[in-house]
């Protein structure tokens, strides 16, 4: 259970801005076993949640063990239409192939996932939020996403393990490790359009025409006062066993653990910074105040 909380309460506060008093319907788009189902349940606990799932074996278990926290229903075009449209999509671990195999392309090719997005945007309510984590595809580069803002946050710095294709199929983002933190290599010679393509996973379909824009939220905000007590440094490469590979998005990590003046409650502030994906050095991201007991 809670797994990318991060995008969910990025989506969560959205909603609360665009749809406020609205009681939102909310689907866990491949349920699984329903931890998913249970992790909104509390997350938005006034919400109409729905989980659908494919597999029989999983969808009894989804059924059994969180059916009185959602309306879980078998996956079909049909099924899903139904019980529509949604204030929320998430598609976390669905739309991909993970380990992805040699012959990718001709089990998922770019047709199929262009055919699942276009089904979930027909069942996507205007000003809804769509969470796509860990799939095969950027959604950023599916047609699709014209009609879509993007929804960043501070507290949203990955959109997941999975190795990544290009629209051609090639390989774009290849997992060389999830262990300990996830290693990306970069194979092609694709350039995103900025460099929070690493991380853009939360999706706003657009009410009206216009060009599309980005919405950042700052959810995690630094406190006034800090005083800094000790400070240490990760990368996500650390966990290699072997060479750092050539084309390797390093990601570092900074915390410094202070104690707040204001409250005098303790935390940590991170900072993270990658590889650029579009220029040279590493691309920074905004502090984060995470608060510990």
């Amino acid at each position: 259970m809670f797994r990318q909380t991060d995008q969910l309460v990025t989506a969560r506060a959205r909603l609360s801005e665009t749809k406020s008093g609205q009681t939102l319907k909310i689907l866990s788009f491949g349920s699984s076993i329903g931890e998913e189902v249970s992790t909104l349940r509390y997350l938005f606990p006034t919400a109409e949640v729905y989980g659908c799932e494919i597999e029989d074996r999983l969808l009894e278990i989804c059924q059994r063990s969180v059916g009185t926290l959602a309306t879980v229903f078998r996956s079909s075009k049909e099924n899903i239409e139904s019980h529509g449209p949604y204030d929320l999509i998430i598609a976390s671990a669905v739309l991909c192939l993970n380990p992805a195999p040699k012959d990718f392309r001709r089990r998922f090719p770019i047709s199929r996932f262009d055919e699942l997005v276009d089904m979930l945007d027909g069942n996507l309510s205007a000003g809804g939020i769509l969470v796509v984590t860990n799939a095969s595809y950027r959604f950023t580069e599916c047609p699709t996403v014209r009609g879509y803002d993007k929804v960043r946050s501070d507290i949203v710095n990955s959109a997941g393990f999975v190795t990544v294709f290009t629209r051609q199929s090639r390989p774009y983002l290849v997992q060389v490790s999830s262990s300990g933190g996830q290693v990306y290599k970069r194979r092609s010679d694709f350039v995103p359009g900025d460099d929070e393509d690493l991380a853009d996973s939360v999706f706003e379909k657009k009410p009206d025409g216009g060009d599309p824009t980005v919405a950042f939220l700052t959810l995690a905000p630094l406190p006034a006062s800090l005083t800094s007590l000790h400070r240490h440094t990760r990368l996500n490469t650390d966990w290699l066993n072997r060479r750092i590979p050539n084309g390797c998005v390093v990601v570092r990590y900074d915390y410094d653990f202070c104690r707040s003046e204001e409250t005098g409650g303790h935390g940590y502030v991170q900072r993270i910074s990658w590889t650029s994906l579009v220029g040279e050095g590493f691309h920074a991201r905004p502090p984060t105040w995470h608060p510990v007991p």
